[in-house]
């Protein structure tokens, strides 16, 4: 699955901003895990808030590996990992 739309339109994602961190929520999965193997991450390119998203030189990539229902191990990727951007 690819998601490039994180917009408050779409139906398929929820985004709840705290002061601190932001929540996704994957509303088309019951269990995210459940489609994953546990070698396979969850990748996302993110960027601080006031970061112009556009500017690739700010992306962050992290690999996120889903471990049991409300736990999740998060790592900085290097560069060279394949991702669509």
């Amino acid at each position: 699955y690819i998601f490039t739309d994180f917009s408050p339109s779409n139906k398929g994602i929820n985004i709840v901003e705290h002061e601190e961190f932001t929540d996704l929520y994957f509303c088309e999965f019951e269990a995210i895990k459940d489609k994953l193997s546990k070698y396979e991450p969850v990748k996302l390119i993110v960027v601080e808030k006031e970061c112009d998203i556009f500017d690739v030189s700010k992306h962050i990539k992290i690999a996120v590996y889903i471990e049991d229902k409300h736990e999740a191990k998060i790592e900085f990727t290097d560069q060279d990992i394949l991702f669509l951007e």
